[in-house]
Order: structure tokens, then C-alpha cells, then sequence
């Protein structure tokens, strides 16, 4: 073929397709029911429709960022007290400045969290805050910064929560640990030998031996296994407590901090939920502990805390929408909560069923759910304020640009109405955001503060949420504190 017979091929294959994209269908040829073909305008092919600017979100997040800076955040630790200072009982919050995105209450109805603010000023012991939450938390995202400013403010240490075998790796605590550690979640695939619903209070449980079979013998060869943890020496901690259930055999704990034995105890046996505790004399940089026997209890929590003032559980459970609480043993999720002294529940979930809801009444029918499993937790924990954390902005590709997935307000509507009509709080973080569309500009600004799958915080994101958060707090307890004075 001739250059010039060439030319006029390319020239009319483009300028068919450039005549496809005038006469295509804007919302694409439907396949069926789930298949779209779509195919670009030429709009956007030529590049002349993008997505605007929203000055509110430039604003929102120009705002948060100038107060992150004035408070010398350059990591986690600078904001840890320093030893012996007293507990502040007044924060003065300017709402114009802070740009406040408040808590939203039914009837006026502040009485569970006052109760929170009041324990908060003295705390007896470990008052702890629970986040459950999905993936948009793992790794101890907004938990650690939310931790981290209760602390400086109200006093306490420690990282709170840990998991022998995390799916993701904190950054907040580095810990090793042996191969025979197994996670058994509540939601997902279900292990065939998990013949029970006892997942103790966090939908979870951990092993280093399969659940036992009753129809064979436990083994008689001993097994072992271990977890290390080292401590950053701005997280001191001096208490371990693991709870702990299902041992169908005798098994040694030992407990050895900064390479020195500190304890050995054998634990129950047959029972629900039991507790182990040790507090070290001072401030241990490791902390080792191994099991030995011939089986494995089903390890519910282990937590690292500094045994005084406030700690937050960052509780993170992929894939999950929240609504495996009604599954649970009632009884035990009961006893879990009990020996634990919770001021304050935070449920953050509703992200992963966005992309799979196609209708409204698909919506209605999980807030429904959603609804059950928060009247479930008050059942449980009546004293104990619950603040649904709803989901933030989520994008989908839409032709050339990434826009809010279309029932996502929706959906945020309905967990808004689920928790008031529950009795429960509800901050918005879609709308703390921005609202509609904002998720790209927190993708694309600088510093990156949503990674580029448009759904999860960057760490410097997640810190931004966590002070949001924590500021419609600090808001409410300035309020209450005035009250009393």
C-alpha cells in the first residue's frame, strides 16, 4: 500500500470513528443485566470536559491542613504527653475555624455521650473507645490519630488491641510472630470446622491449631507458638490482657518482657471467656509471649495498654458491611464487653456494599440490617454511646472522569436515619468531605490524600479524618463541660 493510500485510511478510519462517538448513546448499549458497552464521546476524546473544581472541598481540605500544621504533627508521637501532665478539662473549639462537620443526634439526646465525657475527665482504669470499621481503617488508620489526641488531652498509653496475626500490618507497633498462627472471621467463607458462633467480641478469633475435631483426640505432641511485640517508646505500655475461650486442654502462657521471664500461668479451661493479665513494673520496649500444649484456646483480644486513662481499639475487618453482630453468641459478645470498661462505640462500615447496590430498595434492605445490628450492640452495651461513622466518598469511573457512585447519598441517608432511629449517633464523613465528587480532589491534590483506587485514605488522609472526627467530639465535650461548670 502507497503512503498516500495510507493517509486516506487513517484519515477515514478516524473520522468514523469520530462519527460513532456523535451518534453512540450517551448512557452506553445495555448487555443484558449487569454489562454496559460504552464507548467515549468526543468530548471526551478531545479532552474537553473535565470535571470542575469544588471550591468547598479546596477549602475543607486547605483548612484541615493549616491546622494539622499549627499543631507541629510531624509524627504520631509529638502529640503523646509528656510524663505527669495533668488532664485537660476545658478544649476550646472554634467551629468557624475548624470547620466543623457535627455529630448528628436525635431529640436532642446527649445523655449516653455525657456519660462518655464524664468518664472521660476521670477515668477508672482503661476506659476504652471500640472503632470497628473496614478496610478504610486498617493498618491503625484514623484509630491511631484519634488515639493519639483523646491521649495527649485526657491522659493514657499504650496502642490498645492487637491481633496476633493481623491481615495487614500496623504501623503504629511492629510485632513477629510463629507460622501457625490462623484467623477465623466471623464474615466471609466460613472454616467447615468452626462448628460455633463464639467469635468473642470483635468478630474474629485467632488458633495456632485447627478447632478441635470431637470425634478425635486432642494431640499429645506439645505445640507452640509465639507472638513478639516491640514497643515504640512513645506508646509505653505496661499492662497485656488477652481474653481468651475454648481451651479443651492445659496450656502455659509465658510472659517475658525486654528478654527477661516475667510470668508462666496455665489457662482455663472449658470456659466461655476467661482473662489474662499482667502488669509489668515498668515500661517493657518487647514483649514476648508463648503458648505450650497440646492445643490452642481461641484467642478473642489481646490487648497493650498503660492501664490509666483512655484507650482506642482500631478493630478492622475487611470486605465486612457490619452486620455480623446478630450472628454472634450473644451471651459471650455480652461477657466480652464486660470485662472490658467500653466508654464509647465508633462503627465505621457501609463502604463495601456501595459498588454492588444498583437499586434503592437494595439500599433499604441493608440499612434494615444495618438497623438490627446497632439495636443488637445497645442490647449489649446499654450504657455505652454508639457513633456511626458513615462512609465517606466513593468514585466510579464515569467516561473520562471519576464521579460519586450514584446511590452513595442514598445510602448515607439511610445509615443516617438506621442510627438515630437506633438510638446511636452520626457523624458524616461523606459530607465532612465535601460531599458529592469530592473524592478526586482529595486523590489528585498535594499532599496525595486518597489513594487512586478513589475509596481509601492515604495515611496523611486518614490523619486529616481523624482530626475532623475528632474535633466534632472535642466540640460536643466542650459543650457538656460548659454546662457543668
Amino acid at each position: 500500500m502507497k503512503p498516500f493510500q495510507i493517509l486516506i485510511f487513517l484519515v477515514s478510519v478516524s473520522f468514523s470513528l469520530i462519527g460513532l462517538s456523535l451518534v453512540f448513546p450517551n448512557e452506553g448499549i445495555k448487555l443484558g443485566t449487569h454489562f454496559t458497552l460504552d464507548y467515549p464521546r468526543l468530548k471526551d476524546i478531545l479532552g474537553l470536559e473535565k470535571l470542575a473544581k469544588n471550591e468547598q472541598v479546596d477549602s475543607i481540605i486547605s483548612n484541615q491542613l493549616e491546622l494539622l500544621k499549627s499543631l507541629e504533627v510531624d509524627t504520631l508521637s509529638s502529640l503523646l504527653p509528656p510524663e505527669g501532665k495533668p488532664i485537660i478539662k476545658s478544649i476550646h473549639i472554634d467551629t468557624l475555624k475548624h470547620k466543623i462537620h457535627k455529630i448528628e443526634f436525635n431529640q436532642m439526646d446527649k445523655t449516653l455521650l455525657h456519660t462518655f465525657f464524664k468518664k472521660l475527665q476521670s477515668p477508672e482504669g482503661t476506659l476504652r473507645v471500640l472503632h470497628y470499621g473496614d478496610s478504610q481503617i486498617e493498618g491503625d488508620r484514623i484509630s491511631s490519630f484519634l488515639r493519639t489526641r483523646l491521649q495527649s488531652t485526657f491522659g493514657g498509653s499504650g496502642v490498645g488491641y492487637v491481633e496476633p496475626k493481623p491481615l495487614v500490618e500496623r504501623y503504629t507497633i511492629k510485632q513477629t510472630r510463629s507460622e501457625n498462627w490462623m484467623r477465623f472471621p466471623i464474615f466471609g467463607p466460613k472454616d467447615a470446622k468452626v462448628t460455633h458462633n463464639r467469635y468473642g467480641g470483635f468478630g474474629i478469633f485467632f488458633r495456632y491449631a485447627m478447632p478441635p475435631d470431637t470425634s478425635l483426640p486432642i494431640s499429645e505432641k506439645p505445640l507452640t507458638a509465639q507472638i513478639s511485640f516491640n514497643l515504640a517508646q512513645s506508646s509505653p505500655a505496661n499492662h497485656l490482657t488477652i481474653l481468651y475461650g475454648n481451651a479443651q486442654a492445659s496450656i502455659l502462657t509465658e510472659i517475658s518482657a525486654n528478654g527477661q521471664s516475667q510470668v508462666a500461668k496455665y489457662l482455663n479451661t472449658q470456659t466461655k471467656i476467661s482473662k489474662l493479665h499482667h502488669r509489668f513494673a515498668s515500661n517493657p520496649l518487647t514483649i514476648d509471649i508463648q503458648f505450650t500444649g497440646s492445643d490452642s484456646p481461641d484467642i478473642y483480644a489481646m490487648f497493650l495498654d498503660g492501664g490509666q486513662g483512655v484507650a482506642v481499639d482500631n478493630i478492622p475487618l475487611r470486605g465486612c458491611s457490619g452486620t455480623f453482630f446478630n450472628k454472634m453468641d450473644y451471651g459471650l459478645l455480652s461477657s466480652f464487653y464486660q470485662n472490658l470498661n467500653v466508654g464509647l462505640i465508633l462503627v465505621e462500615y457501609g463502604g463495601n456494599v456501595v459498588p454492588g447496590l444498583e437499586t434503592e430498595k437494595g439500599v433499604d434492605q441493608y440499612t434494615s440490617w444495618f438497623y438490627s445490628q446497632l439495636r443488637t450492640i445497645r442490647k449489649i452495651a446499654p450504657n455505652a454511646p454508639i457513633i456511626v461513622i458513615g462512609p465517606a466518598d466513593m468514585s466510579k469511573k464515569d467516561q473520562e472522569n471519576y464521579v460519586t457512585y450514584p446511590l452513595l447519598p442514598y445510602l448515607r441517608d439511610g445509615m443516617r436515619n438506621s442510627a438515630l432511629k437506633a438510638g446511636a449517633y452520626y457523624w458524616d464523613m461523606y459530607e465532612a468531605m465535601g460531599g458529592y465528587n469530592a473524592m478526586p480532589q482529595w486523590v489528585n491534590g498535594s499532599p496525595k490524600l486518597a489513594t487512586d483506587d478513589y475509596v481509601h485514605f492515604t495515611p496523611d488522609g486518614a490523619k486529616l479524618i481523624g482530626n475532623m472526627f475528632y474535633n466534632a467530639l472535642m466540640y460536643e465535650y466542650e459543650i457538656y463541660h460548659a454546662s457543668k461548670k
